[in-house]
């Protein structure tokens, strides 16, 4: 009987246990789900409001340059949105004009750096009417252009960007500015740049009436664990750029120093956003944190912090009834116990291992699982960035593609473009790596593509991949880390009105077959030479040129910093067919004695297929490949793009 009785409240103890966590995670994530609504509520419409504003902005309706326009278009809005304490539009030339809330009255501060650098205008405004009643110039002390805000906004036109906790430039109190970047109509030439201020102060009032619990309390965090929003915002009143970063390291109460103390350990673990416990003066606290996206780059950590008793009066009543009557059991039932274990501790020992075993396999299929969905969403993923085969066939109707990842998805890609003066862009590249790592690779450098083209247009292939290089080596490195990733690429710029053909490759050539006419001889050879031409390989009917591209890739290489890319210039025939590829054909293994396929090899095949039309080449490729691999496994990603720029006529 002594031992079903010991069992019983063992029993019970564990699902009090059990219970009491369960609770407790239940009810930490209620008041953090509140705290992320309220913060939605408090930031999304200085969001709304930026991307109104710059509509708006961007038809003409108000300009940097049109004071009275500024304010009269803004003034309803810090009216109606308490939370803003200020706002600015500037541009790229110097130009700034700022609009401050005060308790009876507005000030303004005009800034023109191309006709006064030294100093800056100020005004005080009649609340009600925007009218100026008194005005005063300042020394200028910084430019503007070099703020958080203005530096950050430039960085991505269009979109909004929130800059971490400084001090305002003009009320000297820390504060967080949203701000964007749109093309101003009223001056061709210039960006406008929109912000919106919140003080910290208003921010730590807003959180701090945040209702959590009796005696539980929210909490902002920066990305680097400073606390920017506390019960004490007084603080923030007196800071300056030399105590900022003091004051958000400042804790007004332990148990929020514990909480992010313990968040900063479990940092990397995979566990930083569950909830947590910690015992602090004879209490349990329980705490719970989240990210919090202020915009696609930047965003903060909101948390929650509370005492286990606000949760859990009555199980704590109850878990002392059932520690009593253990107690007094367990005084009986030492000797009989001691026993018992003993014979039990052999079964117990090897119920944890199985236990251990089961929990090890389930995991393993748990992360093969994952690892399958990473890769087929890293596949759509790919897919949807690679050019459309509608979109190719209506660009390059003579034309095929072969791409053939060799794990689901691709280190290789093929990109095409058509420039506003009908210029046509092809590239096709092979980025280090195979797999998820290559695909994203792949990804990015479809990207910079993509940037470097629209922000370069009249740039030409060479001096297109040098940029792409430079901003590539910025993105893999820092100062600890040197990275070796890379691609290389192949890139031709086709003019369809004079049939010039520009080329630039990385580590890639581009191969020419011409077909011979009755003209054809050493002279034609010759002529084709000059231009860059080197004829490795010819049959009856045609010759196969290669447009050697440099020894040197998109990345980190020897000198590849400093020396430019060379950029071949040739003028192509009807019926000339120009073929990039990845060296993923000439890699793979196979045939009768399980080599290579090889660089001449694939040179005679793309000969032998001549006497196809461009767009049947694609069936006879691939199916040399499979011929050639056979039973061998693909050793790496293939990608083959085939043109005929300019039709028979």
């Amino acid at each position: 009987m002594l031992v079903g009785t010991i069992i019983t409240m063992s029993l019970m103890l564990y699902d009090l246990q059990r219970t009491k966590e369960q609770l407790a995670t239940s009810f930490i994530s209620k008041p953090l789900q509140t705290i992320s609504i309220e913060l939605d509520g408090f930031f999304h419409p200085i969001n709304h409001l930026t991307y109104t504003a710059m509509e708006h902005g961007s038809t003409g309706q108000f300009s940097a340059t049109d004071i009275a326009s500024v304010n009269s278009y803004f003034a309803p809005m810090l009216r109606q949105h308490p939370q803003i304490s200020s706002m600015g539009i500037a541009n790229n030339h110097g130009m700034e004009h700022d609009l401050l809330k005060a308790t009876d009255q507005w000030l303004t501060r005009t800034i023109n750096m191309e006709r006064i650098k030294d100093s800056c205008l100020w005004q005080r405004l009649d609340i009600t009417t925007l009218v100026a009643d008194s005005l005063w110039q300042k020394p200028l002390e910084k430019d503007p252009r070099v703020r958080p805000w203005h530096v950050g906004a430039m960085k991505d036109l269009g979109s909004v960007f929130w800059t971490g906790p400084y001090i305002f430039n003009t009320r000297y109190e820390p504060g967080m500015t949203a701000a964007c970047t749109y093309k101003d109509p009223t001056l061709p030439d210039s960006l406008a740049i929109l912000a919106f201020d919140l003080t910290l102060v208003d921010l730590s009032v807003f959180t701090d009436g945040i209702e959590v619990s009796e005696n539980g309390k929210a909490m902002v965090l920066t990305p680097q664990l400073e606390l920017v929003s506390i019960a004490n915002a007084e603080q923030f009143q007196s800071a300056d750029e030399n105590t900022l970063t003091a004051s958000l390291k400042q804790a007004p109460a332990g148990y929020y120093a514990q909480a992010i103390q313990v968040l900063e350990q479990q940092r990397g673990s995979g566990k930083e956003w569950d909830p947590f416990n910690f015992e602090l003066e004879d209490r349990t606290w329980w705490a719970q944190f989240q990210q919090f996206d202020l915009d696609q780059h930047n965003h903060l950590i909101i948390g929650v912090v509370l005492p286990e008793q606000d949760m859990m009066s009555n199980v704590y009543r109850s878990q002392n009834i059932i520690y009593i009557g253990m107690g007094i059991t367990f005084i009986f039932m030492l000797v009989m116990l001691w026993t018992h274990l003993q014979i039990t501790r052999a079964n117990r020992l090897l119920s944890d291992s199985n236990s251990i075993i089961k929990q090890q396999s389930v995991m393993m299929e748990r992360k093969n699982h994952d690892l399958l969905d990473s890769i087929h969403y890293a596949k759509k993923l790919q897919h949807a960035i690679l050019p459309a085969d509608d979109r190719i066939q209506e660009l390059l109707p003579k034309s095929f593609v072969v791409f053939r990842p060799k794990d689901g998805v691709s280190g290789d890609f093929y990109w095409v473009k058509k420039q506003p003066n009908g210029e046509l862009i092809l590239a096709v590249g092979d980025c280090t790596g195979h797999g998820v790592p290559g695909a994203f690779m792949s990804i990015l450098g479809m990207s910079l593509l993509s940037t470097t083209v629209f922000t370069n247009p009249l740039a030409g292939p060479g001096q297109l991949l040098t940029m792409v290089r430079r901003l590539l080596i910025n993105k893999l490195t820092s100062d600890q880390n040197d990275t070796k990733d890379g691609m290389d690429i192949g890139l031709c710029y086709f003019n369809p009105k004079t049939d010039i053909l520009r080329f630039a490759g990385a580590f890639f050539n581009l191969y020419v077959v011409r077909t011979k006419t009755a003209e054809w001889n050493e002279k034609t050879i010759a002529d084709a030479e000059q231009q860059g031409f080197v004829c490795e390989t010819e049959n009856s009917t045609h010759c196969l040129f290669t447009l050697r591209g440099d020894r040197q890739p998109i990345g980190i290489y020897h000198t590849s910093g400093t020396t430019r890319f060379t950029e071949h210039v040739i003028r192509l025939l009807p019926g000339d067919n120009i073929y990039l590829s990845s060296d993923g054909l000439s890699d793979q293994f196979g045939g009768p004695s399980g080599k290579k396929f090889g660089q001449q090899r694939f040179r005679q095949l793309l000969l032998d297929i001549q006497s196809k039309p461009v767009q049947q080449q694609h069936h006879e490729v691939t199916l040399a490949f499979e011929q050639w691999r056979d039973k061998e496994f693909q050793v790496d990603d293939i990608c083959i793009m085939g043109v005929q720029l300019i039709p028979v006529a």
